[in-house]
């Protein structure tokens, strides 16, 4: 090899190493500019500046949830990060690029979204730069307790549980539990007045669009009681036994489920 195609090679490393774009690019930069490297570099810089710039208006229709809960099982988050299409959000590059995410939150304990931003910024450039599509952190929440337990279902839907007085495995069943369903309280009791009246008219209001057969107002109201109990963790059959309740197993492994927390794309 000649000393000249070394040197063009020793430049573009250099060039590639500092921008991170593909060989052909800096080859095509570097004859652009005669040789020089730095206003290559700038060049490529900029000109990726202006390409993600033009990605930033794409809509983001796509996504998934990142799940991490720190090694003492203290602090847990969730984190839903979108982009343009469902081939990219199932790729191991952008799932491998969300765990690095959830990693510096659960390093750092962040818990706002404009900090998380600040900090994967890098991260977000790269990976649009290499998939060409508009990549963003849409959500993050977090959870804190002596002992946090989650799931993720597909990375689509995930929960995070407090619980005191449990298992690893009874921990988890009860966040399954939580993704299972459409579940929003722990038990009747956060239910306030005012949000049953509102639930009641929602189901009223759907009733009379979907042209429903209403025999008597006792059973209507065992329908509307039915739904809302669905809500209700402790109220719902267990997944993993579906012959109690989740209150049976709670009482029975002497447990207290303090707070969950959800997320889906």
């Amino acid at each position: 090899m000649s000393k000249k195609i070394n040197l063009q090679l020793n430049l573009i490393k250099n060039i590639r190493k500092k921008t991170g774009a593909g060989v052909l690019e800096c080859k095509s930069a570097l004859e652009k500019f005669s040789g020089n490297v730095d206003l290559a570099t700038s060049y490529i810089k900029e000109n990726k500046k202006n390409k993600l710039a033009e990605r930033y208006d794409k809509k983001t229709q796509s996504g998934s949830i990142g799940l991490g809960i720190s090694e003492d099982k203290t602090f847990g988050v969730l984190i839903k990060i979108k982009c343009e299409t469902e081939f990219l959000a199932k790729s191991y590059d952008f799932l491998k690029f969300q765990k690095k995410i959830v990693e510096i939150i659960i390093r750092k304990k962040i818990s706002d979204i404009d900090s998380i931003k600040k900090y994967s910024m890098n991260e977000i450039s790269e990976i649009m730069s290499r998939s060409k599509e508009n990549v963003e952190i849409e959500g993050i929440i977090t959870l804190t307790g002596k002992r946090i337990y989650g799931y993720s279902h597909r990375n689509k839907i995930g929960a995070l549980v407090y619980m005191e007085n449990s298992n690893d495995l009874f921990g988890r069943q009860i966040a399954m539990q939580i993704v299972a369903n459409r579940t929003k309280y722990i038990d009747k009791s956060e239910i306030s007045q005012k949000t049953l009246e509102k639930k009641r008219k929602m189901e009223i209001n759907h009733s009379k669009n979907s042209k429903k057969n209403i025999f008597s107002n006792k059973i209507f109201q065992n329908d509307i009681d039915y739904n809302l109990e669905n809500l209700v963790l402790m109220e719902q059959t267990f997944i993993f036994n579906t012959t109690k309740k989740v209150k049976e197993l709670v009482k029975e492994n002497n447990s207290k489920i303090v707070k969950f927390i959800t997320i889906r794309v």
